[in-house]
């Protein structure tokens, strides 16, 4: 199982690309945008998606700590946080919701919008 969170790929670091309503992560307050930064005490650095997506699933019931970091000198000082997720059961990958400032007609933001948004983040860094 998972922890109720889609992730993609841009520039070499992994994003939260949406977050399941109501899964552990949606508690956990992880938001859409944020970027993975360690999971379950592995540096993702540049990993893959795939490595990544491994690193997170396990079996449902048991415990894995997911380390984002949110925010950049564009939007504020950055901010690493450590959420302690609970895995859940297959099926969590449909996701409903990003943070809610960032959500379209339908419940969640294209990953295109996202990407976007880390393109003007790193240009005015």
């Amino acid at each position: 199982g998972g922890v109720g969170i889609a992730i993609h790929e841009l520039g070499g670091k992994i994003l939260v690309s949406g977050v399941k309503s109501g899964s552990s992560a949606d508690k956990a307050g992880i938001k859409g945008g944020d970027r993975v930064v360690s999971v379950g005490g592995h540096a993702v650095g540049k990993k893959n998606v795939a490595h990544v997506q491994a690193l997170i699933s396990g079996t449902p019931g048991s415990r894995i700590q997911v380390e984002v970091t949110r925010g950049s000198v564009f939007w504020g000082v950055p901010t690493q946080i450590k959420h302690d997720l609970t895995r859940q059961l297959p099926g969590m990958s449909a996701i409903q919701k990003v943070g809610k400032s960032q959500t379209k007609p339908g419940g969640f933001t294209p990953a295109a919008d996202l990407r976007e948004r880390e393109r003007e983040r790193e240009r005015h860094t």
